[in-house]
């Protein structure tokens, strides 16, 4: 049996195996960080790879519960789950197919042949727990264990978490780069963080899903502030109330709106982090200023 590949992104555990050999993704090393061939424990996640066969879920068999529009569709068989990868009629046959149990635990993942190599009559399978299949995972697994992918960047200030949530094109990157120069900062993530509830404390977690900057660190550090980032002619911070943090960080935490048993733990997730966690709005200008700015209100 070849050696399984180990996973950990946001300290949950990803075991990959297969009676293949498994290639890791050479062409993204911002992974390369979260990869491991040493035995984590017993994992979170147990995922088996297959080829795409007879054996691979029917589409035209299942129910249907969600199309994001662009490259995924999820399905339901029963008490179990099947993701699809581009099936919208881009390739006579899928990407690939996964089948999941109901808490996401167990996971076998099927792959075409654009996944399958044959080198010396040996069939290779190159690891499919990349983007998206390891989001729509973890999406699942942390909303019951206090936990939730966000969109936002995530920054060490000297043991001080702090996030910088906003979709795309609200700032993430260009205020990374303020920050880059600054030896007391340490970048976990310019995009997506996962943030987490120890119990005693929130964590903020680096991520393998990088933006422009291209910074992923598998690092985690308790989470002391929420900044919400718009354009300014000043940089200034000012507190918000505990509503307006929840509804706008809805909008930029990946949460599965079509499955309302995880919606719910979502939500009472959002609630309890911004019930413990300050939140503010960041008015700031692109200038090195904005650095100084933050690592002294968040050391106040």
């Amino acid at each position: 049996m070849p050696t399984p590949i180990n996973i950990e992104i946001g300290d949950v555990h990803v075991a990959v195996s297969s009676r293949y050999p498994l290639l890791l993704q050479k062409d993204n090393p911002s992974y390369d960080p979260f990869f491991s061939r040493s035995n984590k424990g017993r994992p979170d996640i147990r995922v088996a790879i297959l080829p795409l066969g007879p054996d691979a879920p029917d589409l035209r068999t299942l129910t249907q519960i969600f199309d994001s529009g662009r490259s995924w569709e999820m399905f339901t068989d029963g008490d179990e789950y099947v993701i699809a990868f581009d099936s919208a009629g881009f390739r006579p046959m899928p990407f690939w197919l996964a089948r999941a149990n109901r808490d996401f635990s167990r996971v076998t993942v099927y792959c075409g042949e654009e996944l399958t190599q044959v080198r010396d009559g040996v069939t290779a399978i190159s690891n499919p727990v990349c983007y998206p299949l390891d989001q729509i995972l973890l999406m699942y697994v942390l909303a019951p264990r206090g936990g939730a992918l966000i969109h936002a960047a995530g920054v060490d200030i000297d043991g001080r978490g702090c996030i910088f949530p906003g979709p795309s094109g609200a700032g993430k990157s260009t205020i990374c780069q303020q920050f880059i120069s600054r030896s007391d900062f340490c970048i976990l993530s310019d995009d997506r963080v996962i943030v987490r509830n120890s119990g005693a404390t929130f964590n903020v977690f680096g991520t393998p899903w990088p933006g422009d900057a291209g910074i992923a660190r598998n690092a985690h550090v308790p989470l002391r502030g929420i900044f919400f980032m718009l354009p300014g002619q000043a940089n200034r911070i000012t507190a918000i109330d505990r509503r307006e943090a929840l509804e706008r960080l809805m909008p930029v935490t990946s949460i599965p709106w079509y499955d309302r048993e995880i919606v719910e733990k979502n939500l009472t997730f959002m609630e309890n982090l911004v019930s413990n966690v300050p939140a503010y709005e960041l008015r700031f200008k692109p200038s090195l200023e904005v650095a100084d700015v933050v690592a002294n209100f968040i050391s106040s």
